[in-house]
């Protein structure tokens, strides 16, 4: 089981996000007491209800230190009430999402132990509480259960997703040694062959060795590209766009003489990560001049804001070759999905996390008798649409 740290700093979002605070949390002060005095019950509620979920009753069963998991969950009871706001119940929820996955326990059983957990705090609130206080003692409970679910939940995502990425990097390692192997060695053999039949082969062979290699590459990019936390920032389009051009030039024949890029507002900025970015235009550059016309390519990107959504920046990318058949619009951006032979199926599938990674949205729209466009909707600094707001309000 791979070690993943607590993430404290978003653990803290969360409570953020949920309303807990010492205001919230002195509601249930008063009760708390009373409450401990029934986590026995608690843990024999919880100890029944999983029970009844055949999957886990071996498990019960066959503890091997019978009434372990009793006390476990008392203990949790008690930190729930004692020591909700403190880093030590957070890491504990997160070791807990943790220890989930490598006994890969099934994580809707989680949510119906969660689901149960409420239902039984809800009756002793009403076995305890007065009428005029239950309200907000409910809300307070309900609350840390939420954070309790959402910070095991979590972790359970980032342990499962964490594993997926090192089986597929690993897979993708072991395969781009073979791979280069063989690509290397057909090129010899190919300088060496004179039969145009045998080389025909060989050919083919070299090919979709290098198809594999780029497709193992692209995996690793694809992947990489859920780690790592967002750099959000301001950056200038023109710069941004010539670096993915840059970028794209170093794995295909593209040439920035293909391209015509139009900037409607020079003193627009794209907010997002630079690098991550650079990337996803390097990938959409690459894949419109790969479905562009051979003898004549052109390509034209413009920039502009967006007429819709407000504070917003839309690039259009327009390619004068084949237009994308209205049934593969959403299946072109999933993963080994392509109609080239010479394609890996990862350029608008990486293209299209990148932009929801950066809080934008990307789509493909065929243009008849012309071609296909691209258009990427990301967040932007629009300053000559913050001037006619200020204008409008001073009016």
């Amino acid at each position: 089981m791979p070690h993943i740290p607590v993430p404290y700093e978003r653990i803290e979002q969360f409570k953020e996000q949920l309303g807990i605070n010492s205001d919230i949390l002195s509601d249930i002060d008063t009760y708390i007491d009373a409450l401990l005095e029934r986590k026995e019950d608690f843990s024999h509620f919880l100890y029944l209800h999983i029970k009844e979920i055949s999957p886990h009753r071996n498990m019960l069963e066959h503890e091997s230190s019978p009434g372990s998991l009793k006390r476990k969950w008392e203990h949790w009871f008690d930190s729930l009430l004692l020591r909700a706001d403190s880093p030590t119940f957070s890491a504990y929820l997160w070791k807990s999402g943790l220890t989930h996955v490598e006994l890969n326990i099934d994580h809707r059983s989680i949510h119906l132990a969660y689901t149960a957990v409420r239902r039984f705090c809800h009756d002793i609130i009403r076995d305890i509480v007065p009428v005029d206080k239950m309200l907000r003692v409910t809300i307070c409970l309900d609350k840390l259960l939420d954070f309790c679910s959402l910070v095991e939940t979590d972790a359970f995502i980032s342990a499962t997703t964490q594993c997926d990425r090192e089986v597929i990097m690993g897979i993708s390692h072991q395969v781009r040694n073979p791979v280069s192997i063989i690509g290397g060695n057909i090129s010899r053999l190919l300088r060496k062959e004179e039969d145009p039949k045998v080389r025909a082969v060989m050919d083919t062979i070299y090919s979709e060795a290098l198809r594999l290699e780029r497709m193992v590459k692209d995996i690793g990019v694809f992947i990489g590209g859920f780690q790592g936390p967002t750099d959000i920032q301001p950056e200038p389009p023109e710069p941004l766009l010539q670096a993915a051009l840059e970028h794209a030039m170093k794995t295909t024949g593209l040439s920035p003489d293909h391209f015509d890029i139009q900037i409607e507002d020079k003193d627009i900025a794209i907010l997002g990560d630079k690098r991550e970015m650079t990337e996803l235009f390097a990938r959409l550059f690459e894949n419109a001049l790969e479905y562009s016309d051979p003898h004549h390519r052109a390509i034209s990107v413009v920039v502009r804001p967006s007429r819709i959504k407000k504070l917003y920046a839309v690039i259009e990318i327009l390619n004068n070759g084949e237009s994308i058949p209205s049934s593969i619009q959403t299946e072109a951006f999933t993963p080994f999905t392509s109609s080239k032979a010479t394609g890996t199926g990862f350029g608008l599938p990486i293209a299209r996390l990148l932009t929801v990674k950066n809080l934008g949205t990307i789509s493909l729209v065929p243009v008849p008798d012309y071609g296909t466009k691209c258009t990427v909707s990301l967040p932007a600094i629009v300053p000559s649409l913050h001037d006619k707001h200020e204008q409008e309000s001073t009016a």
